[in-house]
């Protein structure tokens, strides 16, 4: 047993190991062995002195003196700090990389972000209905082509230890022909793979897991694909109860062909296949490469299903063979971590300031701030106009009747025009704010 001890010699691990002898022992094996000089040696509780016994192989240690039956043998071998965090250090970092890939992955394991689906800055949980590409949850997309349309939202319907997850109804079952699709996926930065190694000899393994509950049952398809869209890894993962949250992992072995972005483009996208036609699914367990995959041959298709629900949530995507447990991050952070890549103004009562700026005429340049650094000089869409307002230096306040383009975009700012019907004179003060109604921007820099 290991203790921490402050001996003569300075600060150490202890370990201690006692025994009981038998009839004429003389031999002696402390537990874990013990470094020459380290150790003290004790018979009955007393300490023996040097000349008392013999500790130099660093395994055994034999008493001068034969012991008597159930004489109480101790011994206490130090182990220098020094030593320790050079010995033992090694060991454990054996076993961390076994766990989660590479020592250097403890903090911000999980590549996937808001895979516990609590952020929602488009939707707030109302229903989305997917004709074509469209946001959910923050970073997760879902498509649709060539089939009926289908819904999704935020829903609170959870495991236990989860409080959301993202559901996904489909509409109208139909025969999934060659070229339709419809999926789910998560575009994942590729400064946030780059250490995956992906394409290179030096690939590492990952692994995603998930929580998953389908009214539908059968074996359903993930893939791995990377930017060019011509490299995919196809596994497979089955659902076998309906209407039952179910733990799944699919480790993946490192992928050492292709070519896979390290940059701020998308270094890895993450589909579910939820109805993917022959011309867009790749062979199960293995890279399928020179086209489009985002499906897996085979498998069950949702959206053949009129109705089917697919629920989802605790997504993690990390490095290793082996999934760990979720990686729960505190909602600040997670919620940074999505206006990387979309920030959503909303109002949140009369009053509310957008941000300040200048006068050109009819038109207010105001300067929207990001609350964190973009991934890419970002795109704006305004809700509606209706309910914001100029201030002019007079405390006059001018309606705006339409968002007049980006002037100057940056990574942590914009200067975008407001059109007004009131012309003032250029360099004047003013700031945008709402008034009423309920108009939201959309600041995007999504992959």
């Amino acid at each position: 047993m290991s203790y921490l001890g402050v001996p003569p010699f300075g600060q150490t691990v202890r370990t201690i190991t006692e025994s009981l002898a038998t009839a004429g022992q003389t031999t002696f094996s402390p537990s874990g062995g013990y470094l020459p000089g380290y150790i003290d040696v004790f018979l009955n509780g007393s300490a023996l002195g040097a000349a008392d016994f013999t500790a130099t192989n660093g395994s055994t240690v034999v008493l001068n003196v034969a012991a008597a039956l159930n004489d109480e043998f101790k011994a206490i071998a130090y182990w220098p700090v020094s030593l320790i965090d050079t010995y033992r250090k090694a060991e454990a970092d054996a076993l961390l990389a076994a766990r989660v890939g590479t020592t250097s992955s403890v903090s911000m394991r999980n590549r996937i972000i808001n895979g516990e689906m609590r952020i929602d800055q488009r939707n707030a949980g109302a229903s989305v209905t997917v004709s074509t590409n469209v946001f959910v949850t923050d970073r997760f997309l879902c498509d649709m082509g060539g089939l009926n349309n289908y819904t999704a939202q935020r829903s609170s319907t959870a495991p236990a230890g989860f409080t959301n997850s993202l559901l996904m109804t489909m509409g109208t079952g139909a025969t999934i022909d060659a070229t339709d699709y419809a999926f789910l996926r998560q575009a994942i930065e590729g400064f946030n793979t780059a250490d995956l190694a992906l394409g290179t000899a030096n690939a590492s393994p990952f692994t995603l897991s998930f929580w998953v509950r389908s009214s539908v049952t059968g074996t359903f398809g993930v893939s791995f694909r990377n930017s060019a869209a011509n490299t995919t890894y196809c596994a497979t993962y089955a659902i076998n109860s309906a209407n039952v949250w179910e733990y799944k992992t699919v480790a993946v072995p490192a992928i050492t062909s292709g070519t896979w972005l390290t940059d701020n483009g998308a270094g890895m996208f993450v589909f579910w296949d939820l109805g993917v036609g022959s011309t867009f699914s790749g062979t199960a367990n293995q890279l399928n490469t020179g086209s489009n995959f985002f499906g897996v041959t085979g498998t069950t298709k949702l959206a053949a299903t009129t109705g089917a629900t697919f629920y989802i949530t605790g997504v993690q995507l990390e490095a290793g063979s082996v999934a760990s447990p979720f990686e729960r991050r505190d909602y600040g952070r997670e919620l940074m971590m999505c206006q990387r890549y979309c920030w959503v103004i909303n109002s949140t009562g009369q009053d509310t300031m957008w941000g300040s700026g200048r006068w050109e005429g009819n038109l207010g340049y105001i300067q929207l701030v990001y609350p964190v650094v973009m991934r890419s000089q970002p795109s704006i869409s305004l809700s509606t106009a209706s309910g914001l307002q100029l201030v002019d230096p007079a405390v006059a306040w001018h309606n705006v009747t339409a968002f007049n383009g980006i002037h100057k975009n940056g990574l942590r700012s914009m200067d975008a025009a407001f059109l007004t019907g009131t012309s003032i004179t250029a360099g004047r003060a003013t700031i945008l704010a709402v008034n009423s109604g309920s108009p939201t921007a959309t600041i995007s820099a999504e992959l």
